[in-house]
């Protein structure tokens, strides 16, 4: 729902959504939903996903500038669901980065 402009408007004007869809995706950032999470980030900043941002005449720009600044909100205040997503994160980038150092010097030491 969060890839069409008409469905974050009416998030953005529903209470329920407006106080609590950024805590509820940050609570869902885990191994598992990680791109879908992230996508839906960056939906909310960009206006588009991940491969959308390619093809931007031809998907819906969905930034929603309430729900940026509740990311940004979010982001700042120092509660558990923050200190929560920040982990998640962060060991999720690390695991990526090692596993791309790993590949990197395998294909080195292999040729």
């Amino acid at each position: 729902m969060l890839q069409y402009d008409s469905y974050i408007k009416l998030f953005e004007n529903y209470g329920y959504a407006q106080k609590n869809l950024i805590p509820m995706l940050m609570k869902s950032f885990e191994k598992r939903y990680i791109f879908p999470v992230t996508k839906n980030f960056l939906r909310f900043a960009k206006g588009k996903g991940f491969k959308e941002l390619v093809y931007q005449n031809l998907v819906e720009n969905t930034s929603s500038e309430f729900f940026l600044s509740r990311m940004r909100e979010q982001l700042l205040s120092p509660d558990k669901v923050t200190k929560e997503f920040m982990n998640a994160f962060f060991n999720s980038l690390n695991e990526v980065t090692t596993e791309l150092f790993v590949i990197f010097k395998e294909l080195k030491n292999s040729y």
